[in-house]
């Protein structure tokens, strides 16, 4: 005998809550597992500057004036040939190019010859910087504020006769790898001795000139 619809026995289904406790314990247990043999990448920075408004990255011949001879002006240029150092605007026309302007040609792979260029640097800073310098002053911040040490004694620095005796500007064409360029600052900044291993600061303020 059939029931009459109104008559038949309702029936609603339960609804089950999802059981998700298996899967946080997977989640607990992978988590500290990734982070054991996860490869993290280090990033380093290097601080550049840009020259300021109007300066050239080349120049004329050598110092002639007081204010020339009160900046270095060392520039490494990196074209197809190798590398080309001056200092004081020196060309290889110049007078006493051999002592103010040297090119440094590529090796017989065509690759750069950064040794030589760190060897470069060195001769510099010990013939031209050293001698340079007039004595010593509290170091400053960037806004002009003094330093002192940990222990509340100014923190003194060396003072150069020349304004940019910490600087290098770098010329580049465009074409250069980016780990050719890295590899430049890094030879122009510090000098590393081949035997001894002893490293030694040389321009730690590299600036980039025009690319070519």
């Amino acid at each position: 005998m059939a029931f009459k619809p109104s008559l038949k026995r309702k029936h609603t289904p339960e609804s089950e809550d999802l059981d998700i406790t298996p899967i946080m314990n997977l989640v607990v247990v992978l988590i500290p597992l990734l982070l054991a043999t996860a490869e993290f990448v280090k990033l380093g920075l290097l601080e550049t500057q840009l020259p300021p408004e109007g300066a050239s990255a080349g120049g004329g011949g050598a110092p002639e004036q007081q204010e020339q001879v009160d900046r270095l002006s060392l520039l490494v240029s990196v074209d197809s040939l190798g590398f080309a150092v001056s200092i004081f605007g020196s060309t290889s026309e110049s007078e006493r190019a051999e002592e103010f302007y040297r090119r440094i040609p590529r090796l017989a792979d065509a690759g750069l010859d950064f040794s030589t260029l760190n060897a470069e640097m060195l001769r510099i800073r010990r013939d031209f910087v050293i001698p340079a310098i007039t004595g010593k002053v509290q170091n400053t911040d960037n806004k002009g504020r003094e330093l002192y040490n940990p222990d509340g004694t100014p923190q003194m620095v060396d003072e150069y006769r020349f304004e940019d005796a910490e600087r290098v500007m770098i010329s580049a064409p465009n074409d250069l790898p980016f780990q050719e360029l890295v590899t430049v600052m890094d030879n122009t900044r510090v000098y590393a001795d081949p035997e001894t291993g002893a490293r030694e600061m040389l321009f730690p303020s590299p600036i980039m000139a025009k690319i070519q």
